[in-house]
C-alpha cells in the first residue's frame, strides 16, 4: 500500500521533461549572518554569464549550467556582496553553495568566500545554531549519514546532553519522556505508547530525516509542555534536482544470527509487519456480556464453544535465525506546473530484525520473618527470560510540495509506519510463594519453618502491532514588508493492537523446607481455581487482547512582522489547538475448568502435566480446561484532551551586540479520562489554565562569541494511560503496571546560562549552566511485591536538577593540514538533582536523585572524512552514568540503572561516483545493561553485595548496505 502510495505521486510527473544530461545544477541557501533567518529575493549570477537565479521564501535557488568552473555573485539590498569562485560544475550533478550574507558597512565591499556550505552540513547547522532563539543541539543529514544509525532514536542519544531509553525514548538533560514534547515538521508528534507520554523516535528510519534539532529552552512561539526539550525532526523536503536511489542491507547479531530461536504460529503477512488477523479473537467468539450471561445461567456448551473459537496452538516453531535485512527505495522529482516549480520526495522503507533478548529478573522481600530482618541479597523471585524477538518496519514518506511565485509555498507532508513486535520466550526459575512458622501447643515458635518453593518453566508468547499516520498540509507566504505567515494543520491517527499475548504457566511445587526436601514434583500447568472469574494474576495461564485507537487534530498559526521603526525587531504573534481522542479496550481471559467442574480428576491431572509442545492437541482437553473471561471494567477506558494556546513575542535588537526574546504564553488544557476499579468510578476531568512567561538575552559579543541567559515557565502533565487503573503485565519488566486517576500536573522554573565561542567554519565549544525546579514531579513506584511486582504512579512534592553541559567540535586542520580530514566532537553533561521530600511510604526521600535522571551524559567520536577519495570513516561513543529506574518504599530497594558503555563504529566508501557501501558496527563493547538494588547505599553497584535485580545481554549487530543512486 505504501508503495503504491509513493507510486502514485511519482506518477504526477511522469511526463515532466528530463533535464539534459549535458548540464549540472548549482543550489544552496542564502541566509543571514546575524539572524540565520532565510532571505528572500537575493540575485545569484554567474560572472561572466547572464545565468543566474533568485532566492525564493525558503532562501533557496537553483539554476542549470554547462559543466564547467565559474565564479558566483551573490547580492541583496543592504548586505555586503559576496563572491565565491572555482565552483566545479559536473555533468548531470548538482553543486551545493550556501551564502551566508553580512548586513552592509558604510562602504558597500566585496567578499571573497573560499569554501561552500553544504546544505544540512554539520557548518550551517552550527550557524543556525549560533543564531538560534533558544539554546539548541542538533545533528544534520550529513552527518546521519556517516554513522551507524538506523532510526531517529540512534540519531538522537548523539546531541549534546541527550541520551535514549529503551531504544526509542528520548531523555534530554536526565529527564525522562514526559518531560520532553516531540514535532514533526512543526506539528506535534502523536503519542506511539499506550501506557506512557512517549514518543517513539525507533518509528522513524534514519534516511528519511533532513534534521534533528532539540531546543532546551523555552520561548513563547514553543508548546509550554516540556521541561527537557522540544524535539524536532525535520524530513526530506523539496530537492533541487531529480533522482532516484535503491538501497539494500544486511545484518547479524552475535547473540541472534545462525542460532536457535523460537518464533509463534504467525500469518502470512507477517512479514509486512502486520497481522491478516490470524490472531485476532474469532467473530464466533461470545462478547464480555454474552459470556457473562452464558456463565450465569450456567450454558456449559456455549462457554466450551467460546473457548474452542481461540487458537491454542503453543507447538512453536524453532529454526536458526536469519540475518537481518533492510532495503529502501526513494525518489526526487523537480519539475514546473503552470510555471511554477513543483517538488516530490518520496521513500518506501522496511527493515526485519531478529534478535535474542535474554534477561533474569529477581525480586526480593523486603523482610524476612524468620531471620527478623531485611532479607538483603536472597531472591524471593529469580527467573531467566530467553526472548526470541522480531521487529519489523514498513515505513512511507510522501511530500509534496508547490511554489506559487517566489513568496508562497504550500506543503502536503505524509509519514506512514507500519511495525509489529513478536516476542515468543521461556521463562524458568524458582520463587518461595509463602513462609509458615509454626508454634506449640504454648503458643511459642517452635524452630521449624516451612515454605511452598515454586519451580517455574512457563511460555510466554507477545505480538503487538502498530500503525501511525501522520498527514500535514502547510502554508507558507511572505507579505510585502518581509511578514511571514506560516500556517499548519495537521491530522494523526495511532492504532496500538495487541492481538495475542499468552501466558503458558508450568510450576514444580515442592512442599516443606527448601533446606532440607529436595523432591521434586513434575510440571504441572497452572489454571485458575475459580475457572477465571476472579481478577488479572500474571502467574496464571491466560491471554490477553487489546485495541487502542487515537485520533489527533492539531492546527497552528504564526505571524511574524518586522518593525522597522524599532530597528532589527520582529512582533511574533500566533496560536495552537491540539485534540485527542482515545479509545482502550483489553480482554482477559485465563484458563481453567468449566465452572462447577473439578479440578482434581485423574482426566483434568493428564491434562495439567501435558508439555507445552502437546497441550490441548486432544480435541477432548478443550472441553475439560477452557479458556474463561475475566475481563473487568477497569481494563477499558475511555479519554480526550483539548489544548488551546496563544501566544505573542518580540524578538529586536536592543544593540548590535544585544538581543532580547520574550513574550508570554497562555495554554488552557482539559483532559478527561472514564474508567471504573473495584466497583468505583474513575472520572477525570481537569480544565487548567497556565500563563507560561519566558525570555532570553543574547549577547554577541563579536562575531565568534556569544552568551545567552533565559528563564521561563513551562508545565507537564501527565498522560491518559498513567490516570486508568487499567492493570498490564509489562513482559520485560516482569511486573503489573497500574494508573493512578490522583495525579497532577508538575509545573517547572527554568534557568539557563550558555557561553558559545564559534573559532572557525565548523568548530564550536560552549559551555551551558542550567537549573530547573520541579513542583508535583510524576515519578514510578513500586507499589507492592508479592506475589508480583506491581509499578505505579506518584507525585513527589519538590524537586531541584542544576546541570553543565560543555560541547565541543574541533577540525584537526588547525594543527596540521595533513589532519585536515579529522574532526573530533564530544559533549558532557553533569547533571544533579535532588527530591525535596520525607515521604516513605512514596518512596520520596529527601536529596535522593530525580527518578530516570542520569548524574552524567557523554558522546564523543572522532570523524575522518576525504572527500576526494569519496572515504569516510566514523568512531562514537556514548554513555550514561547511573540513574534510578523505579522508586520502592526503601532507600535501600529503590531499583537503579547501571552505566553502560555504547561503542559504534561505520566506514563508508563511494565508487563511481554512485554506488555507495557502507559497513557498520554497533555496541561493539556489548555490556549488559543491569538493574539493582544498592543495599550498601554506596552509590555503585557491587557484584555480589548489591541485589541485581534485571540484567538485560545485549550483543554486537555488525550491517552492510549497498546504496546506487541513480
Amino acid at each position: 500500500m505504501l508503495a503504491a502510495f509513493c507510486v502514485v505521486n511519482l506518477s504526477l510527473f511522469a511526463q515532466a521533461p528530463p533535464t539534459p544530461v549535458k548540464k549540472g545544477k548549482i543550489a544552496g541557501r542564502v541566509i543571514d549572518a546575524k539572524t540565520s533567518e532565510t532571505i528572500l529575493g537575493a540575485t545569484i549570477k554567474v560572472v561572466g554569464t547572464g545565468t543566474g537565479g533568485v532566492t525564493d521564501l525558503d532562501g533557496k535557488y537553483v539554476f542549470s549550467v554547462e559543466p564547467g568552473v565559474y565564479k558566483l555573485s551573490v547580492t541583496f539590498v543592504g548586505y555586503s556582496p559576496q563572491e565565491l569562485p572555482n565552483v566545479v560544475v559536473k555533468s548531470g550533478e548538482i553543486t551545493n553553495a550556501d551564502f551566508v550574507l553580512k548586513e552592509a558597512t558604510t562602504e558597500l565591499q566585496v567578499v571573497t568566500v573560499t569554501t561552500v556550505v553544504k546544505k544540512g552540513s554539520a557548518d550551517l547547522l552550527l550557524i543556525e545554531q549560533k543564531n538560534a532563539e533558544s539554546v539548541t543541539s542538533g545533528i544534520s543529514s550529513e552527518l546521519i549519514k556517516r554513522t551507524p544509525d538506523r532510526t531517529a532514536a540512534d540519531v538522537v542519544k548523539r546531541v549534546s546532553g541527550t541520551s535514549v531509553q529503551d531504544g526509542k525514548f528520548v531523555i534530554v538533560r536526565g529527564l525522562g519522556d514526559r518531560y520532553n514534547y516531540g514535532m514533526i515538521n512543526g506539528a506535534p508528534f502523536p503519542s506511539s505508547e499506550s501506557d506512557r507520554k512517549a514518543f517513539s523516535l525507533d518509528l522513524i528510519p534514519s534516511p528519511m530525516i533532513e534534521s534533528v534539532v532539540i531546543s532546551k529552552t523555552a520561548s513563547p512561539d514553543q508548546p509550554g509542555d516540556f521541561a527537557g526539550g522540544v524535539v524536532s525532526i525535520n524530513t526530506k523536503d523539496i530537492p533541487f534536482g531529480n533522482g532516484f536511489f535503491v538501497q539494500v542491507g544486511a545484518g547479524t547479531h552475535s547473540l541472534t544470527t545462525g542460532k536457535s530461536f523460537w518464533q509463534g504460529n504467525g500469518s502470512s503477512t507477517d512479514v509486512l509487519g502486520f497481522d491478516n488477523e490470524t490472531r485476532a479473537i474469532s467473530g464466533s467468539a461470545l462478547s464480555t456480556d454474552a459470556f457473562n450471561a452464558a456463565k450465569t445461567s450456567s450454558n456449559t456448551q456455549a462457554l466450551i464453544g467460546n473457548s474452542r473459537s481461540f487458537d491454542h496452538n503453543y507447538a512453536y516453531t524453532n529454526s536458526n535465525a536469519p540475518l537481518n535485512s533492510s532495503f529502501q527505495i526513494g525518489g526526487n522529482l523537480r519539475s514546473k506546473l503552470f510555471g511554477n516549480d513543483i517538488g516530490f520526495v518520496g521513500a518506501v522503507n522496511y527493515s526485519r530484525n531478529f534478535r535474542f533478548a535474554p534477561f533474569t529478573n529477581i525480586n526480593y522481600e523486603s523482610f524476612d520473618p524468620i531471620e527478623n530482618k531485611i532479607k538483603g541479597n536472597e531472591p524471593f523471585d529469580q527467573a531467566s527470560f530467553d526472548n526470541s524477538k522480531i521487529t519489523t518496519y514498513l515505513s512511507g514518506l510522501a511530500n509534496l510540495s508547490y511554489k506559487i511565485g517566489d513568496n508562497t509555498k504550500i506543503n502536503f507532508r505524509n509519514l506512514m509506519i507500519q511495525s509489529s513486535e513478536e516476542i515468543a520466550s521461556n521463562r524458568t526459575g524458582a520463587s518461595n510463594k509463602a513462609i509458615e512458622i509454626r508454634y506449640d501447643s504454648l503458643g511459642n515458635e517452635d524452630g521449624t519453618f516451612f515454605s511452598e518453593r515454586n519451580l517455574r518453566n512457563d511460555y510466554f508468547y507477545y505480538y503487538q502491532q502498530s500503525n501511525m499516520l501522520s498527514s500535514q498540509l502547510a502554508l507558507e507566504h511572505v507579505f510585502k514588508g518581509n511578514i511571514r505567515l506560516k500556517v499548519i494543520g495537521a491530522a494523526s491517527s495511532l492504532s496500538r493492537d495487541i492481538l495475542d499475548f499468552s501466558r503458558v504457566i508450568y510450576e514444580s511445587n515442592n512442599i516443606g523446607d527448601p533446606r532440607f526436601n529436595t523432591t521434586i514434583n513434575p510440571y504441572r500447568l497452572v489454571v485458575a481455581a475459580d475457572g477465571g472469574s476472579g481478577s488479572f494474576n500474571p502467574n496464571l495461564s491466560g491471554k490477553f487482547f487489546s485495541a487502542m485507537a487515537e485520533n489527533g487534530l492539531s492546527g497552528n498559526f504564526n505571524l511574524n512582522i518586522p518593525i522597522k521603526a524599532l530597528g532589527k525587531t520582529d512582533l511574533r504573534l500566533g496560536g495552537m489547538v491540539h485534540t485527542r481522542d482515545r479509545d482502550f479496550n483489553g480482554r482477559n481471559f485465563l484458563y481453567g475448568g468449566v465452572p462447577g467442574a473439578s479440578l482434581e480428576t485423574p482426566e483434568v491431572g493428564r491434562i495439567l502435566l501435558q508439555p507445552v509442545n502437546q497441550l490441548f492437541t486432544r480435541s477432548s482437553s478443550l472441553d475439560t480446561i477452557i479458556l474463561n473471561e475475566s475481563t473487568q471494567n477497569s481494563d477499558k477506558y475511555t479519554a480526550s484532551s483539548s489544548l488551546g494556546a496563544g501566544f505573542l513575542m518580540i524578538d529586536s535588537y536592543l544593540a548590535p551586540w544585544a538581543r532580547f526574546i520574550g513574550g508570554v504564553r497562555g495554554e488552557t488544557f482539559n483532559q478527561k479520562l472514564n474508567s471504573e476499579t473495584e466497583g468505583r468510578e474513575v472520572r477525570v476531568n481537569t480544565t487548567k489554565f497556565d500563563l507560561l512567561p519566558s525570555g532570553s538575552l543574547i549577547f554577541n559579543i563579536n562575531e565568534k562569541l556569544n552568551l545567552r541567559v533565559n528563564g521561563s515557565q513551562t508545565v507537564s502533565r501527565p498522560e491518559f494511560r498513567e490516570f486508568a487503573p487499567l492493570a498490564f503485565y509489562e513482559i520485560n519488566l516482569n511486573s503489573i503496571v497500574v494508573g493512578n486517576d490522583s495525579l497532577v500536573r508538575t509545573k517547572i522554573s527554568n534557568f539557563d546560562a550558555k557561553f558559545e565561542w564559534y573559532p572557525s567554519d565548523g568548530e564550536t565549544f560552549s559551555i551551558n549552566p542550567f537549573y530547573k525546579r520541579f513542583t508535583n514531579t510524576v515519578e514510578q513506584f513500586v507499589a507492592a511485591v508479592v506475589p508480583f511486582r506491581s509499578i505505579g504512579y506518584i507525585n513527589a512534592n519538590q524537586a531541584n536538577n542544576f546541570g553543565v553541559e560543555f560541547e565541543a567540535r574541533l577540525s584537526l586542520a588547525r594543527f596540521s593540514e595533513k589532519l585536515a580530514p579529522l574532526t573530533i566532537f564530544g559533549n558532557y553533561a553533569i547533571i544533579n538533582s535532588s527530591v525535596k521530600n520525607d515521604d516513605s511510604t512514596k518512596g520520596q526521600f529527601s536529596n535522593r536523585p530525580l527518578s530516570g535522571q542520569s548524574p552524567y551524559v557523554i558522546n564523543a567520536g572522532i570523524q575522518y572524512t576525504n572527500t576526494e577519495k569519496a572515504f569516510d570513516m566514523l568512531l562514537s561513543v556514548n554513555r550514561i552514568g547511573r540513574r534510578i529506574q523505579i522508586l520502592a518504599t526503601s532507600e535501600r530497594n529503590f531499583i537503579w540503572e547501571q552505566s553502560r558503555t555504547v561503542l559504534d563504529f561505520s566506514v563508508t566508501k563511494t565508487f563511481f561516483k554512485k554506488l555507495q557501501v557502507r559497513f557498520t558496527a554497533g555496541d561493539l563493547l556489548a555490556q549488559d545493561l543491569t538493574w539493582y538494588e544498592d543495599l550498601n547505599l554506596n552509590g555503585k553497584f557491587d557484584e555480589g553485595s548489591d541485589a541485581k535485580t534485571f540484567n538485560f545481554r545485549y550483543g554486537r549487530t555488525f550491517s552492510f548496505s549497498v546504496n546506487y543512486n541513480f
